[in-house]
């Protein structure tokens, strides 16, 4: 797109800039400064029953099960379950933990996965699916013919639809800001 088009439509440099630092004082104020006792006690309190945490940063954004906060940085445990063509030699140790500095962090999210939700939804789709196909084959059904088949079909878009909601479920956990 061309400059001149992009300054047109979106109003003058000048006016954009002050905007978006009107808008983004905020969240940048909060971000930097490092948080008091009673905001870390709100993040453990708020993080204790989540089995996810999502660390947002200005270069990258961290995901994993639980969080340590003390008043000099977020602290993040280390996942040895990531799949790697090579390994090192040396195993990591148990406590291995990223620390992330308080000025560093944008935004810390907490929630929880929604594996069973999107299995039992899943479930529910593949049974609804593969209960009309063999209610369009019951007289086939009945009859001894190839209405079997279409009970296996069934039984395959049950098990499709739930391994699909288990996938979309791990794929799409529920997470909520808890900083800032």
């Amino acid at each position: 797109m061309h400059a001149a088009t992009r300054r047109s439509r979106f109003g003058p440099p000048l006016l954009r800039s002050r905007v978006a630092a009107a808008l983004a004082e905020p969240a940048t104020a909060m971000a930097g400064a490092v948080p008091d006792a009673s905001v870390l006690a709100s993040l453990r309190a708020s993080t204790a029953n989540a089995n996810l945490v999502r660390v947002t940063t200005s270069r990258a954004e961290w995901l994993a099960h639980g969080a340590r906060f003390d008043s000099s940085a977020v602290y993040l445990p280390l996942l040895d379950d990531r799949a790697a063509l090579v390994t090192p030699s040396a195993p990591r140790p148990e406590d291995a933990e990223r620390k992330i500095a308080w000025p560093d962090v944008e935004r810390i999210d907490a929630g929880r996965s929604r594996l069973g939700l999107g299995l039992g939804a899943g479930l529910a789709t593949g049974a609804v699916l593969g209960g009309l196909l063999v209610a369009s084959h019951w007289r086939d059904v009945q009859a001894g013919g190839d209405g079997g088949l279409a009970i296996v079909f069934a039984g395959m878009l049950v098990l499709g639809g739930g391994a699909g909601g288990l996938l979309l479920g791990a794929a799409n956990p529920s997470m909520r800001t808890v900083y800032p």
